[in-house]
């Protein structure tokens, strides 16, 4: 039997670095909230990648500046 779907999807869990980030700056948190959620989930899986705080943190410096630009990850 096919299974039911409710039509929404899961929300993607924000990595705790990130999300630090868009609670301190509101324009960045609008911008990024307001992308699809495609483009969320590649940002948030280019820092979950990195194995060192030390990348992670210079990963979301470029998203952030990405994201304010307007521009996408890929």
């Amino acid at each position: 039997p096919a299974k039911e779907h409710s039509g929404k999807k899961p929300e993607i869990a924000v990595p705790l670095l990130l999300k630090n980030n868009l609670q301190k700056n509101k324009d960045f948190s609008e911008k990024f909230n307001s992308l699809s959620r495609s483009h969320k989930k590649e940002y948030i899986e280019w820092i979950e990648d990195a194995k060192k705080d030390e990348t992670k943190l210079k990963r979301i410096a470029s998203i952030v500046k990405w994201v304010m630009e307007g521009k996408t990850r890929n």
